[in-house]
């Protein structure tokens, strides 16, 4: 928001907020450690949500199905291995494998990514601050000719400029007083001995 304040000059008033979000990964033993460090630290707490995901389930689903993917991809290479196979039943038998070793992979690498849920917790911090309002003088630009001064705010300023010179001459010739005494006087005395050279 911009207010003039005077002929050429404007406030420029600024509102803002500063906020700012922030995820942490600690491990799960120092979970309670850390809430209470922030704590300490929060001036003002809107809101605290703990949520547990209990992913023991999905942990257990993974490996079953890791067992699973693994014993029939054995069964598939022993088949394939197998004398007297015929060529198509082969390619079948090898991409079935390709698929359950995939699916095998798949479910290794979630279970990975859950072991990592289990031992790690994510805290997510959202944080703020009050807002904060910055006042600031600017030039006023905007169609300069409007702020020109009239004709009695000129002549006063001309007054006001003339009389400031005069008392610097004033000020400055009294500040050179001897000077000007020691002129005078080299003054009389050169002309008192011109006159009395002309005589």
């Amino acid at each position: 928001q911009t207010t003039a304040v005077s002929q050429d000059s404007s406030l420029e008033t600024t509102s803002y907020v500063v906020t700012n979000s922030m995820t942490l990964r600690v491990p799960n033993s120092s979970l309670d450690t850390t809430l209470n460090e922030l704590a300490r630290n929060i001036e003002h707490l809107d809101y605290r949500i703990v949520k547990a995901d209990d992913v023991g389930l999905q942990l257990l689903s993974n490996s079953l199905l890791q067992q699973r993917n693994g014993t029939h991809k054995y069964r598939l290479m022993k088949a394939i291995d197998r004398p007297g196979n015929k060529l198509d039943a082969m390619r079948a038998a090898e991409e079935a494998a390709l698929q359950r070793q995939e699916q095998e992979d798949n479910a290794r690498v979630s279970g990975m990514s859950l072991n990592d849920q289990v031992q790690f917790s994510t805290v997510s911090l959202s944080i703020y601050q009050r807002e904060t309002v910055r006042k600031e003088l600017v030039s006023n630009n905007q169609n300069i000719d409007a702020y020109l001064p009239g004709f009695g705010s000129k002549l006063a300023d001309a007054l006001q400029s003339g009389w400031l010179l005069l008392e610097a001459v004033i000020l400055f010739l009294v500040r050179i007083w001897s000077v000007i005494l020691v002129l005078a006087a080299v003054f009389i005395v050169y002309r008192r001995r011109f006159k009395l050279g002309l005589r």
